[in-house]
């Protein structure tokens, strides 16, 4: 269902923000009809394995994802949809100002172009390096005379010349061996680029072996996140317990519970 919703509406921050609280609060339970400690930011809970997450779908990178497919087929595809958002918004001195009768298409890809070039120059990679942009596969971007003949299709000042090259190159990352668009690589994409970067050590691959049950897997990543209610974790929120190992004098803490304590240790 909120496949359906991403692609066809984009929601304001506030309501993906209360889509994710009531997410989070089926994740993590009820008790005592109360709602269960989130012991995990919900950022770091739903993004993909390779990005130390749960694997669980972002909401909001979901939305972002579906704005970048529609701006591929918009600078791609020839249809009746890109033939009138052509003529009703391009045609226009300055296309990006959202002033007057604006369809909510047109402003949602506005949006996206606007958060997509901040968070580049953010990283370092705007506009002024777009032609030196590298890829994980060691191409480089496209010719001129390939953006030239996407470019062509559309009536473009100076400024839209160049807003389309930083997207035609950035598109470029979404693309799938067989150079198509595709969703799952645009998702992976944006969740390194929309979401805070998460520093582990472990692989996390290894803990969802298929092997493993995933309630393990589970268990496993909420120890590497420091998402288990330890006496040093139950302190934040206000709740005193013992906090001597039950085994040695030392602190009761994640480390020395796991992997520190003599006693312990050795099994």
């Amino acid at each position: 269902m909120s496949g359906f919703i991403a692609a066809a509406l984009s929601p304001p921050k506030k309501s993906v923000a209360a889509i994710h609280s009531a997410l989070a609060r089926f994740f993590w339970g009820k008790s005592n009809a109360s709602d269960r400690h989130h012991w995990a930011a919900w950022h770091k809970v739903a993004r993909p394995v390779a990005g130390h997450g749960l694997g669980l779908i972002n909401f909001g990178v979901q939305i972002l994802a579906y704005s970048a497919k529609l701006w591929w087929r918009l600078l791609h595809c020839s249809n009746p949809w890109t033939k009138y958002v052509c003529q009703a918004y391009l045609t226009r001195r300055n296309p990006f100002l959202l002033q007057g009768c604006i369809s909510s298409g047109w402003r949602r890809l506005v949006k996206f172009r606007v958060w997509l070039i901040h968070e580049l120059e953010v990283r370092g990679e705007g506009p002024g390096r777009a032609w030196a942009d590298s890829f994980v596969d060691g191409s480089s971007g496209p010719s001129r005379s390939e953006l030239d003949r996407v470019l062509a299709r559309f009536p473009y000042s100076l400024d839209l010349v160049e807003d389309f090259h930083v997207l035609q190159v950035w598109l470029r990352r979404c693309l799938d061996s067989a150079g198509h668009f595709s969703f799952a690589t645009a998702y992976d994409t944006l969740c390194g680029l929309s979401l805070p970067e998460v520093h582990q050590q472990h692989d996390n691959t290894l803990v969802w072996h298929p092997r493993i049950p995933e309630k393990i897997s589970i268990f496993m990543w909420r120890l590497f996140n420091n998402a288990l209610p330890l006496p040093a974790n139950l302190q934040k929120i206000h709740i005193s317990l013992a906090s001597k190992c039950p085994f040695c004098p030392e602190w009761d803490t994640l480390d020395h519970i796991f992997w520190q304590c003599p006693i312990i240790n050795p099994t």
